[in-house]
């Protein structure tokens, strides 16, 4: 299986000079469109050949046969260029799994996209809603969530891991929480932790075991201290007597 993922993008042309360079001048004789993409161009200026660009790009651009090839128009093709390969990356990217805008555009710019380019192509991906970081963001909390319990930081540090903006990611974890139990969702992770746990453990290990899991799910101070106390309540009927206590001794 082959798991490189998407190639980088192309960012000169097949043939020919890149468009842009020194080699100004002359007419445009056609445009050839890509047989495995109609919606991409290659303009041709005499044998050289430049591109391909996406059609969009070159009907904005006037080209067409006897238009003067100019350095301006050369580094407009250039720039068209650059985002065609940047939006092909992008749409391969998007296809293996959905991505935040920020998240996609620095895989285009660390795959070698012109930086210019990414952010116009992220843009109008998000224009066509192919990106939406509210939406993406609400479907990766409820992803996580019915995974494992988690709390209200550790999802919203998930979200800003993905590049989704602090307020975005905020307002995404709020609305997945809504009328959810932190307290009951908590305290049911907490107890069947506590009885993974050896009943040779002392109280106060365990305690703090318990502590430490559920601020590590995101959980806050006051959910955690009572999750924990209905945790270590099924731990005790487990435990033999004599345990109720701290006993950190020999743990390594």
């Amino acid at each position: 299986m082959n798991r490189r993922g998407p190639r980088s993008p192309r960012t000169s042309p097949r043939t020919g000079p890149p468009a842009g360079s020194d080699d100004a001048g002359g007419v445009i004789s056609s445009l050839s469109v890509s047989r495995r993409d109609p919606d991409r161009v290659t303009v041709r200026i005499g044998r050289a050949k430049f591109g391909p660009i996406d059609r969009r790009d070159a009907e904005e651009l006037g080209l067409r046969p006897g238009v003067e090839w100019t350095r301006t128009l050369a580094g407009q093709v250039a720039a068209a260029q650059a985002r065609a390969g940047a939006r092909r990356y992008a749409l391969r990217a998007l296809a293996a799994r959905p991505m935040s805008r920020r998240e996609l555009t620095d895989r285009m710019t660390a795959r070698g996209c012109n930086a210019l380019a990414a952010e116009s192509v992220a843009a109008r991906l998000e224009d066509l809603g192919l990106i939406d970081d509210a939406a993406f963001a609400q479907s990766y909390v409820r992803s996580q969530l019915a995974r494992k319990p988690a709390g209200k930081a550790l999802l919203v540090a998930k979200l800003m891991q993905k590049r989704i903006e602090p307020g975005t990611a905020r307002r995404a974890v709020e609305t997945a929480l809504k009328g959810t139990d932190q307290a009951a969702a908590a305290a049911v992770l907490a107890q069947k932790r506590a009885l993974r746990m050896s009943p040779e453990l002392g109280r106060d290990v365990v305690r703090r075991r318990l502590m430490g899991l559920l601020a590590r799910r995101g959980f806050d101070g006051e959910v955690c201290r009572g999750a924990v106390d209905i945790a270590m309540k099924s731990w005790q009927k487990h435990a033999p007597a004599g345990t109720g206590r701290a006993d950190e001794e020999g743990l390594g």
